[in-house]
């Protein structure tokens, strides 16, 4: 597996990052992201592509009373989400669909 590194408040974190993690998986409506202080970063962006690879857009990552997550707006199916911050990748985790 590749090591995935993130850089929070000017310091590099090798492990914080396994923490992130996205539910409900299957998402319907909307997709919560936790367990990383980047999370809460506002310069956070997230790419959706399909599974092979090709970019349906990108989500807003907002605030709501119950956490932090994005709008989900695309059909059913298999999802790839690209997480990054200042255009350096951080993860991507696998998301299922079901509208």
């Amino acid at each position: 597996m590749e090591k995935i590194t993130a850089i929070t408040n000017g310091l590099i974190s090798e492990n914080s990052l396994q923490l992130i993690r996205a539910f409900p998986n299957p998402v319907s409506e909307f997709l919560f992201l936790e367990g990383a202080e980047v999370i809460n970063d506002n310069r956070i962006s997230v790419e959706v592509t399909d599974i092979s690879g090709k970019k349906l857009g990108n989500a807003q990552v907002i605030s709501r009373d119950s956490g932090r997550g994005i709008e989900w707006k695309w059909e059913s199916g298999f999802f790839l989400l690209k997480i990054s911050t200042e255009n350096q990748p951080l993860k991507v985790i696998k998301v299922i669909a079901e509208k």
